[in-house]
């Protein structure tokens, strides 16, 4: 299983959907992961991470930011070579590679793949489709993925129709829902203790100095001016906006807090560990998705875990999850007239928050379950061989 993100001690909660899918895999499988990670001084290019549960080892690389095209097939000449040398042995041995995502560890998969003469099971899990793949997929490196994939898991529908268009049909393409673990993500709602109606935001203003609008892809100024529009209503009913997550604490978002009328309703958390977020869900009762793009948004699978009411862009595989209305919102991406209008509808009926929450729990637990995840993918695993 080759993927690019994996939590470490100074960033626990970064690429915790790939551990948490490798746990799930090696109950089914005899698991080897090969994490991708930046390479700076003080850090081995191979190195092994220990784990009771299944193998775990590092490859280390320069780094080559994405936004430098022409440069994005070197660093994974140099992964190619190292994971040749180190993991010879091993690669002999496996019977297939599964990599997580359609740009970089996809593209790898592919190479390794050719080089052993393996099977190749891609994932599909978002932004490598909306983002990544349409911008690097005529680059030399990336014609690998046009040969040497053999079977195709997508995160949602959508996600599937992406990818066809992008890069054609392949016989063995299957959509596999990463899912969630409704027991850890159980059903919490504290029906207004304090009086206020919390509404949560996971997501900031990334610092992308030379794309302005992947500055928005999490929706963030679109949030921030909806919250504008109803600062006055919001407060006259006890609205609390929960800013947090990666990049929600930058300057531009205390700047735009500074300016507000209200300052107490906006609490700005920043970047939170794993059992914070939980934390965080527990005490919301409203949670915003109002991204610009999206594969299958995890923190709406977590929250809708939670029983809360999400309100989420109508973008990718978020209407697979979300029927508007009824087990949630859907707003137009980028709309912050139309966000502000499901806010208040919300805020201004509690029951109906609590009934629309409850729905989407009960949609999780029939279809979205992560329990099938692993069945899933160990029949692909098995058609393909």
């Amino acid at each position: 299983m080759i993927v690019t993100g994996f939590p470490s001690g100074e960033n626990p909660s970064h690429g915790i959907f790939n551990k948490n899918a490798a746990d799930l895999l090696s109950s089914g499988v005899d698991l080897v992961v090969i994490q991708l990670r930046v390479w700076k001084p003080g850090r081995r290019v191979y190195s092994e991470i220990k784990n009771s549960r299944y193998k775990h080892f590092v490859l280390s690389a320069p780094y080559v930011p994405l936004l430098t095209k022409g440069l994005l097939c070197s660093p994974l000449k140099f992964y190619r070579k190292a994971g040749k040398k180190n993991l010879s042995n091993m690669f002999g041995k496996i019977d297939l590679f599964h990599s997580v995502g359609a740009s970089f560890a996809g593209v790898l998969g592919a190479m390794w793949s050719k080089d052993f003469d393996k099977k190749h099971v891609l994932q599909i899990i978002g932004s490598d489709v909306n983002s990544e793949l349409p911008r690097f997929k005529d680059l030399s490196c990336f014609k690998s993925l046009n040969t040497n994939v053999n079977a195709i898991g997508c995160n949602s529908n959508a996600l599937k129709n992406s990818y066809q268009k992008l890069m054609g049909e392949l016989s063995e393409m299957e959509v596999i829902y990463r899912g969630i673990d409704v027991n850890k993500f159980s059903y919490s709602f504290d029906n207004f203790s304090d009086g206020f109606v919390n509404i949560l935001f996971l997501g900031g203003i990334p610092d992308y100095k030379y794309i302005n609008l992947a500055r928005n892809l999490k929706g963030g100024y679109t949030l921030m001016k909806a919250w504008e529009i109803i600062e006055n209503e919001a407060n006259k009913n006890k609205c609390r906006l929960i800013f947090a997550g990666p990049d929600s604490d930058t300057d531009e978002v205390y700047k735009w807090h500074s300016g507000l009328k209200y300052k107490e309703n906006v609490v700005i958390k920043g970047r939170l560990t794993p059992d914070e977020v939980l934390s965080e869900y527990d005490k919301a009762h409203i949670v915003v998705v109002p991204s610009l793009e999206e594969g299958m948004p995890n923190v709406a699978l977590e929250a809708g875990s939670k029983g809360k009411c999400v309100i989420a862009s109508d973008v990718g595989g978020v209407p697979e999850l979300i029927e508007d209305n009824v087990n949630g919102l859907l707003v137009p991406p980028g709309d912050e007239n139309a966000l502000a209008q499901k806010l208040k509808e919300v805020f201004l009926d509690r029951d109906r928050v609590i009934t629309v929450g409850m729905n989407l729990r009960k949609k999780i637990e029939k279809n979205f379950n992560s329990e099938k995840f692993a069945s899933g993918y160990v029949n692909l695993y098995k058609k393909v061989l």
